[in-house]
């Protein structure tokens, strides 16, 4: 199909209308999720029930946790104590959570960046920190939600229940 010059022109113009349009509906997007941070922020600031005090009052279903787990809240992220010995090369560790929760949501969030549906300091991200022994101590999320959170926790209980089975 040959174009024409006129045709040619127009197909740019309206190639550069569109992207104008992108840029600005990123910017709009930034905007709202800057209002929403501030919005987190206030809440997290003037709660009466901290999320730490909402975990611990869900008593029931939570004892399992307790036994393998203590979540603790930071300015900007979620920290996961483990009480219990995993090293970080255990294959527990590697199949149950860090390849199908940890790095598929890392990968999940790489993607949205990619289409440009998220910013980079939006997405999820994780760090392991280990003892000198070489077991982990507990596991830093940054950018993670409520939905996140859980699976990561029911994926550290799972294993903690096979390394308590195996005792």
């Amino acid at each position: 199909m040959r174009l024409t010059e006129e045709q040619y022109r127009r197909l740019l113009e309206l190639r550069n209308k569109l992207r104008k349009k992108i840029e600005k509906l990123r910017k709009t997007l930034r905007e709202y999720e800057e209002l929403l941070r501030a919005i987190d922020s206030i809440i997290r600031s003037t709660s009466i029930t901290t999320a730490q005090e909402i975990y611990e009052e869900s008593a029931p279903a939570r004892e399992l946790e307790r036994k393998c787990l203590e979540v603790k809240e930071a300015e900007d992220h979620y920290e996961i104590y483990l009480k219990f010995q995993l090293k970080k090369d255990d294959w527990r560790y590697k199949k149950y959570l860090r390849d199908r929760v940890l790095d598929k949501f890392k990968a999940e969030d790489r993607a949205r960046v990619r289409d440009g549906e998220l910013d980079e300091e939006h997405a999820f991200d994780y760090e392991v920190v280990t003892r000198e022994d070489g077991t982990i101590e507990c596991i830093k999320v940054w950018n993670c939600d409520t939905a996140r959170l859980n699976r990561i926790i029911e994926a550290v209980q799972h294993i903690c229940q096979k390394v308590i089975e195996k005792e």
